[in-house]
């Protein structure tokens, strides 16, 4: 996957909403008062322009992520981007360059961007022969 340049190109996840509520209904007859004002609540939200209600055999009551939000996000992810192709390149001209805990995600950046992973030595990550 090539670098993020707009938010649209963000995975789903990162763009997720905020989870305000989870509630299960089988519970809302346990205690009359609670699952009064539960209900209370999912009314509210329905009538709201802010929250979302999701009744999938469960109450999900979501808030969508804010504009800064999604642009910080997208910084971020152009900054993971940014950072695993450095590594990349780091050591694809000396594998000890990039400590071993980086690897792995070295190794994912370079498949979704189509290019062979790195030959880590297999005796310097501490394998047994």
């Amino acid at each position: 996957m090539a670098r993020p340049e707009a938010v649209e190109e963000l995975h789903e996840h990162e763009r997720k909403a905020h989870e305000f509520v989870r509630a299960d209904p089988q519970f809302i007859t346990a205690d009359i008062a609670v699952g009064a004002a539960l209900l209370t609540l999912i009314d509210v939200a329905r009538r709201s322009p802010v929250f979302t209600v999701d009744e999938d055999g469960q109450f999900l009551i979501t808030v969508p992520l804010t504009p800064a939000e999604l642009d910080s996000r997208l910084r971020s992810a152009q900054r993971i981007w940014e950072y695993n192709r450095d590594d990349y390149a780091k050591a694809a001209g000396d594998v000890t360059a990039v400590e071993q805990w980086r690897r792995t995600a070295i190794d994912y950046w370079a498949k979704g961007e189509g290019l062979d992973p790195i030959a880590w030595d297999a005796t310097e990550l501490g394998a047994v022969l």
